[in-house]
């Protein structure tokens, strides 16, 4: 006699909220769904640019440490030490003005087409410096 006696507060969930509950879920979950791999491309492209970088820098700290006389030996494009990016070097001997070189340094990534976002291609990055004779 009891039970019938139970106020509809203790009565439960009704199959019309559990229904609401669900579809406000699923739309919640697709939303995550459809972010996730733009997030990821985000990073992905986050990766190449701090890698390319770096891949910059280091061409450029080694300069610094050639002498004068060889920096020429840098010039030119390298594909495989640091595969699958390209390291082009392009030594520029009285440039700006006689006595100093230039050094510049280009970094390519790989094309890495990604799902959802436009293709543009390979990444770039260019630094360049100058170096004086001694």
């Amino acid at each position: 006699m009891m039970a019938a006696m139970r106020s509809r507060a203790e009565a439960g969930l009704t199959l019309m909220e559990v229904l609401v509950t669900v579809a406000l879920m699923s739309i919640a979950l697709l939303g995550l769904a459809v972010a996730y791999p733009i997030g990821r491309a985000a990073v992905l492209q986050a990766r190449f640019s701090t890698t390319m970088v770096a891949l910059a820098e280091q061409r450029m700290e080694q300069a610094k440490r050639t002498p004068y006389v060889s920096l020429n030996t840098l010039a030119g494009t390298d594909s495989s030490t640091h595969a699958p990016y390209t390291i082009n070097t392009v030594i520029s001997v009285d440039l700006p003005v006689a006595g100093m070189t230039t050094v510049g340094v280009t970094v390519t990534s790989p094309n890495s087409p990604t799902p959802l976002m436009a293709n543009t291609g390979p990444e770039t990055v260019t630094l360049e410096t100058f170096v004086s004779a001694p």
